[in-house]
């Protein structure tokens, strides 16, 4: 993944998913893997609060997908899992619970920063061969963009009605 990939990824997958589950790693969301983006809030789905969304590319075919697809398969930090449709194209969406570090992903979820310098830290190690600069002052200027909330919402599904599955 390059920088400009690193730059087209929102605030939720930069910020908050390298604090998601000690499993993930960087491969996870590599756009090898299929990755897209983050998201803390699915619009089709509101009820569930206290959630991370990572959306994939549901026709991606790769080794690191399917390592992504079994890994996946195995954590404990899913929630659930959905496969849905948007602008007919495939998706994936794993659903994550946020108990791991749940204060800091929240606290990064309302006003952009962390105050918790060992996340910090995961945060840039996570991503350390693609830092850039507007990452290490987004993690380290405390006044930098301060009360800037990290949200993203996932794009609403495809609607299919019934009689259109029986035809």
């Amino acid at each position: 993944m390059s920088m400009t990939v690193l730059n087209k990824l929102n605030d939720v997958s930069i910020f908050i998913v390298p604090l998601l589950d000690d499993n993930l790693l960087y491969s996870d969301v590599s756009e090898e893997s299929g990755f897209i983006n983050a998201y803390t809030e699915d619009i089709n789905r509101p009820s569930l609060q206290n959630k991370i969304f990572l959306m994939y590319d549901g026709s991606t075919n790769t080794k690191e997908s399917l390592e992504r697809y079994i890994k996946f398969e195995k954590l404990e930090t899913i929630y659930s899992k959905k496969y849905i449709t948007i602008k007919n194209v495939s998706y994936i969406i794993y659903c994550f619970i946020i108990e791991n570090n749940k204060k800091a992903i929240l606290e990064i979820i309302n006003s952009g920063k962390t105050t918790n310098l060992q996340l910090r830290n995961e945060i840039l190690q996570f991503w350390l061969s693609h830092e850039n600069l507007e990452l290490v002052r987004r993690l380290f200027v405390d006044n930098y963009r301060k009360g800037e909330p990290v949200k993203a919402v996932l794009p609403e599904e495809d609607y299919y009605s019934y009689e259109d599955f029986l035809k």
